[in-house]
């Protein structure tokens, strides 16, 4: 945050004076051009370079480089406490009560820097102890299927860096199959889900959060599209363009390897010409009130469990393409057709 925050500083003398130079020894007791209408325009490129906002009881002190860095980097880590607290408040509202939160996240829509996601990974922490939630983080890799090995704590995941941040943690407790892997964060306390640890499949997770007072939250606009809970109800209603197919490989879980083989529910590769949108089928459950809003920021998005699962099985009873597109070509960029050994 430190280098780019004078690059942008610089940037913004380089906006009001024009030379061409390293602004970082600048003083306004040194410069001619440094002037009140010098300092009024300064102040408007650094409020517009650095999105803040400067209070007028500090523009006067503000008479050196040095002196608006250490304001600004003030100013901003006033507004990272703020937005974080904010944030938090939003999303414990949310889950206060819940037993599961099936939390689908795009961290760099809320946090800029590392230290960030680390301090948001702490706080999601914090708050499975204050409700005594369990949350499951995606940390889906498609490894073992293209090469036939996982390394389940080991292995990077394609979900992000919420995942990959809580891999990295001591004793993070994984469960899961060797593609739908996720990463749990509970108080250390909490026994009542111990069992927890059994769950290796679709069918499994589906059935907890549909007997369950559960709910799954979609963090950025662009968590959109990550859609697993239909997944898992297309697998329930048996979907005509999908089938089970067997992967067998090597799966190394604490530290022990060993033969593995699991059956995933896949797009038949005779369908070519059918595809299903996510973002589509998550606006379509938008329109009918099943996923909603949070009234506070608005790119977090949530949905009860049960009232998701019914709304889409309910839909693919009807009709069992309801969330498929068919196309005119065959699509070649689907998730399940970029693996080549699927058929």
């Amino acid at each position: 945050m430190d280098l780019e925050n004078k690059k942008l500083i610089n940037k913004s003398f380089f906006d009001t004076f024009g030379q061409d130079i390293n602004y970082e020894n600048w003083s306004r007791d040194d410069q001619v051009e440094w002037d009140s209408l010098g300092s009024f325009n300064l102040i408007a490129n650094l409020e517009t370079n650095l999105s803040v906002n400067i209070p007028i009881s500090s523009i006067e002190k503000l008479n050196s480089f040095d002196s608006i860095f250490k304001e600004i980097e003030t100013l901003k880590t006033k507004k990272v406490i703020k937005d974080s607290q904010y944030l938090f408040s939003s999303l414990i509202d949310i889950i206060e009560g819940k037993d599961f939160v099936l939390l689908h996240s795009t961290l760099h829509e809320f946090c800029k820097s590392i230290d960030e996601a680390k301090k948001f990974v702490q706080q999601l922490h914090s708050i499975a102890s204050k409700t005594n939630t369990v949350f499951f983080i995606p940390a889906f890799t498609d490894k073992f299927l293209k090469t036939g090995y996982i390394d389940m704590k080991l292995t990077p995941s394609k979900t992000g860096l919420l995942s990959e941040l809580l891999l990295r943690e001591k004793g993070a407790e994984i469960i899961g199959n060797p593609f739908y892997r996720y990463i749990l964060i509970k108080d250390k306390n909490n026994t009542k889900f111990s069992k927890l640890s059994c769950i290796e499949n679709n069918i499994n997770i589906l059935n907890l959060f549909k007997s369950t007072n559960s709910i799954i939250i979609w963090m950025g606009d662009s968590s959109k599209k990550s859609f697993t809970f239909l997944r898992y109800i297309e697998e329930e209603n048996k979907v005509p363009y999908r089938f089970y197919k067997t992967f067998i490989g090597t799966r190394v879980f604490n530290r022990v390897k060993q033969k593995y083989e699991f059956k995933m529910y896949v797009k038949r590769m005779d369908e070519e010409n059918i595809f299903v949108d996510n973002k589509n089928a998550f606006e379509d459950c938008q329109s009918s009130d099943i996923i909603k809003t949070n009234a506070k920021i608005k790119n977090i998005f949530f949905a009860n469990s049960k009232d998701l699962a019914r709304e889409i099985s309910n839909n693919l009873k009807k009709n069992p393409y309801y969330y498929a597109i068919k196309t005119k070509k065959p699509i070649k960029n689907h998730i399940f057709q970029e693996i080549k050994n699927l058929t």
